[in-house]
């Protein structure tokens, strides 16, 4: 299905990325930490491009990224 869904997507003008594993029916098959992520490559390169100026280099996030890891704890 991964590799499906980025081969389909590779067709695509505006392709898209996906966060998997959410089906309560395949939670019980991988650690709960784990999730899947599929997206064609040349929108991988797009987002690594991007990653710099991405949402998650804002100073809510560091706030977020700071709950979380307390919470690990």
């Amino acid at each position: 299905m991964l590799v499906g869904f980025a081969m389909k997507e590779l067709k695509s003008h505006d392709t898209k990325a996906v966060i998997g594993l959410f089906d309560p029916s395949a939670r019980i098959c991988v650690k709960p930490h784990i999730l899947s992520f599929s997206t064609p490559w040349p929108k991988f390169k797009t987002m690594i491009e991007n990653m710099d100026t991405c949402c998650l280099n804002t100073p809510v996030w560091d706030k977020i990224r700071k709950r979380l890891n307390s919470a690990k704890e």
